[in-house]
């Protein structure tokens, strides 16, 4: 563990001076509306309907004499509160 988070540190470090940084996400959000309440129908906004939301950055550098240097990190993010999610990664 520790020797993974200095490795990741130390790319970071190195991060402004890569070819290729990309930054992704996917929003998962939806509002939902139940009826049949004592108080009357309730309409909620609610994050992670299918998959989670989720942003990252990659990046990618080509090392030279058939080696690249891979680095991802994503972080899943629920925007119904603002709040970092705990959901599991899905469909790998």
């Amino acid at each position: 563990m520790k020797k993974t988070f200095i490795a990741a540190a130390a790319t970071l470090a190195c991060a402004g001076a890569w070819a290729q940084v990309t930054l992704y996400g996917l929003a998962d959000v939806g509002i939902t509306r139940v009826s049949g309440y004592a108080q009357g129908s309730v309409t909620q906004l609610n994050s992670g309907i299918m998959e989670g939301s989720r942003w990252g950055i990659k990046s990618e550098e080509d090392l030279g004499g058939g080696y690249k240097a891979l680095v991802t990190l994503e972080s899943r993010v629920e925007l119904d509160t603002g709040g970092l999610g705990n959901r599991p990664a899905s469909g790998n």
